[in-house]
């Protein structure tokens, strides 16, 4: 059994791994998946036992979040090329969370000459491909096309994006066409667009919680956090808390998480009374507590009641 020591020196290499992976970029969830790497729960004990791992975390997290966003990839880069050589419109592309975002394709042809010779002359591509298409004759109905369509929306595909799955598929604004002016298809469209929206939360769920419990450990909220770093609306996620015991649960263990975390710093401030005085713990302590007594009143108890 390691001692004491032999264990504080582990930690201090674990944090140290910790910071240097998020802030290449990878994330949390990932690190402590692999072998010899610390719990995620251990990493956000010592977010809110830690002052200086804190800080050191939250700066990693800045940097990481930056790298995968605005950082070079050439292999991103050159799949990104690679669908929009295929054919595939620039914002079926852009709505891929794993592809960059147009933020980054900004910055990357600000960056890189030869990516941004190939991408205007994709887009040009394109463009020209467009007004070709306005010259064609509309495509006519096709009940056995209508059908396909059907099946991969009821799948949860959006028939936005259906073309980049089937190239063989009508555009978007033909199926559009198609809703107005045949009512059976319209009807049918609503009621599998409806079943693929039900399909998509779990999904969506899953990939949100993560980024949700390490925000509100950190002292946000639900209603603070959505909308924000590709997170849903904070009506979509107060709904998904309703309707999901489970995702409520993980929401109200994260808020309990943020309680502890809060009550650890006003503890830290009252243990050094003796050194800055009662009225300075006062003038420290009041903005701490009155956001506490906020956060404690969370919607969310209702949840699992």
């Amino acid at each position: 059994m390691p001692t004491r020591a032999e264990f504080s020196e582990r930690r201090t290499r674990w944090k140290a791994e910790v910071a240097r992976r998020l802030t290449a970029g990878e994330s949390l969830t990932a690190v402590c998946a692999t072998d010899g790497m610390p719990d995620k729960s251990n990493v956000y004990r010592w977010v809110r036992t830690d002052v200086s791992f804190a800080e050191q975390f939250a700066e990693a997290q800045r940097r990481g979040t930056w790298r995968r966003r605005f950082a070079f990839d050439d292999a991103l880069a050159r799949a990104f090329l690679r669908r929009l050589a295929s054919g595939e419109a620039l914002g079926s592309i852009l709505r891929d969370p794993t592809m960059p975002r147009l933020a980054t394709l900004r910055d990357w042809r600000a960056q890189q000459g030869e990516f941004a010779a190939e991408y205007l002359r994709l887009i040009r591509v394109h463009r020209g491909l467009r007004i070709e298409a306005m010259y064609r004759p509309p495509r006519a109905w096709d009940a056995a096309v209508a059908d396909r369509i059907l099946a991969l929306v009821g799948r949860g595909h959006s028939y936005k994006t259906l073309t980049a799955i089937d190239p063989g598929l009508p555009g978007y604004w033909v199926i559009n066409r198609w809703r107005r002016e045949q009512p059976d298809f319209d009807a049918e469209m609503r009621l599998n667009m409806a079943a693929g929206r039900r399909g998509r939360v779990p999904g969506r769920m899953a990939a949100a919680l993560d980024t949700l419990r390490a925000g509100i450990v950190q002292g946000e909220s639900l209603a603070s956090l959505g909308g924000r770093d590709g997170l849903p609306v904070k009506a979509t996620l107060y709904r998904w808390a309703a309707r999901s015991p489970d995702f409520a649960r993980s929401i109200a263990q994260a808020c309990d998480h943020r309680e502890d975390w809060y009550n650890d710093q006003l503890q830290m401030i009252a243990d050094d009374a003796d050194r800055i005085g009662l009225p300075e713990v006062r003038r420290r302590s009041a903005p701490i507590a009155r956001q506490l007594a906020r956060l404690r009143n969370r919607p969310g108890k209702r949840w699992l009641g």
